[in-house]
């Protein structure tokens, strides 16, 4: 499953779909004249107020994508009549040649923090949602995203979107409560607080005075768990699943089910403890559709292991949520949205180490198996998997609302 939605550049505008990404910063569009790009392009010729910035070809590498191209600027606007939500002569790279980036989309929009990382040598890009901000054409320098499933999306009519320039209180469902969880000055959006990990019932915490970071990407499908917990982890997760489904490994290490792959109730929640709250990843989430028919009659679980501490939390983690990205006050605002199945945000209760110790080294068994300018809101749409960026991120969704 992967998000994007509809930026619209140049003079006069053309709809170009980006995918919307918390973990990258400038903007790329694929040119016309990309040999290898593909879907609706931006053609630089027919844009009166493009400016070419750069006189000799640069590259920038987005995880496993190499994109080389030029330094540009244009008019960049979140509204395809182009008058309220804009920024003239906005700085964005204009890409003449590609490898990894997907069909069904055109680019990326960066969306990370303006915190300048410590341990970089330079401050992040251009960010559009900053501009808009800057030059007063929204209220607040913040956007929230508003996930559902593609299943959800279609037979339900409901279309995933961002909100940006503010959020509102009836995306959240009624009866629930908006958490807010601090971050780290950084050009990620980090919370260093994660302690405990909760597979259905059973909790466990990790090893003395250690705690993971958390990394909330939207421009991510799969979700990647620490090392040292991942195979642990798993091992739990599938032993408790034995009795009910088919499993088995494939190459990669991918693990897929063959059966009950829309059965939720017989497959458990991943809940993750940040600062002192149980945040979940429901198994409707983490469950893939990796059939050829896309009935889910096989599916592939939706974990991947990282190859450091931390975790990345990506659209498996935001759909059902209503996720607030406030840079201003160096935090994240999260909430079950007004049509989530998730449960409502838990705080932490008795004791500080809540079950046995999951990174220990013990043996685990062997599985084989309106008139005031406040925010616009941006419609998205899903559509299937793509591989591309550092971990299998998936784009597609569209702007005004994402669709």
């Amino acid at each position: 499953m992967t998000y994007f939605a509809s930026v619209y550049i140049g003079t006069p505008s053309q709809p170009i779909k980006l995918v919307f990404d918390t973990g990258s910063d400038w903007l790329v569009a694929e040119s016309s004249k990309c040999p290898n790009c593909h879907g609706l392009n931006f053609d630089e010729e027919r844009s009166s107020t493009y400016t070419k910035r750069s006189k000799s070809v640069t590259t920038k590498e987005y995880g496993s994508a190499k994109l080389k191209g030029y330094e540009s600027t244009d008019k960049v606007c979140l509204d395809s009549e182009g008058k309220d939500f804009c920024v003239k002569d906005f700085q964005w790279f204009l890409v003449m040649k590609q490898k990894g980036i997907g069909k069904k989309i055109d680019g990326v929009i960066g969306m990370c923090r303006y915190a300048e990382p410590p341990d970089v040598d330079q401050a992040p890009g251009p960010l559009f949602i900053p501009k808009l901000y800057q030059q007063g054409r929204i209220s607040q320098n913040l956007f929230a995203f508003y996930m559902e499933s593609f299943k959800d999306e279609v037979a339900n009519n409901r279309p995933s979107f961002i909100d940006v320039g503010q959020y509102r209180d009836q995306n959240i469902r009624t009866g629930s409560t908006l958490v807010w969880f601090p971050l780290d000055k950084h050009f990620f959006w980090m919370n260093k607080r994660n302690t405990a990990l909760r597979i259905g019932k059973d909790m466990y915490h990790y090893a003395d005075e250690v705690s993971h970071r958390i990394i909330f990407d939207s421009g991510t499908s799969i979700t990647l768990v620490p090392t040292t917990i991942f195979e642990k982890m798993m091992d739990k997760l599938i032993l408790q699943m034995q009795k009910d489904a088919h499993i088995w490994l494939q190459d990669e290490g991918k693990i897929y089910v063959t059966r009950d792959c829309d059965d939720y109730t017989k497959w458990p929640s991943i809940d993750i403890l940040v600062e002192s709250h149980w945040l979940q990843i429901h198994p409707k989430d983490y469950l893939l559709d990796a059939s050829k028919k896309h009935n889910q009659s096989s599916c592939e679980i939706g974990f991947m292991k990282n190859s450091a501490e931390f975790w990345l939390l990506g659209d498996a983690f935001y759909r059902g949520y209503y996720v607030i990205h406030d840079d201003a006050n160096d935090r994240v605002g999260i909430a079950p949205h007004s049509n989530s199945v998730k449960r409502d945000i838990e705080e932490r209760k008795g004791s500080k180490y809540p079950g046995p110790q999951i990174d220990k080294s013990v043996y685990w068994a062997d599985v084989k198996l309106g008139s005031e300018i406040v925010g616009v809101s941006v419609m998205v749409l899903g559509t299937g998997l793509l591989l591309w960026k550092c971990v299998w991120p998936m784009i597609s969704k569209k702007i005004w609302p994402l669709k």
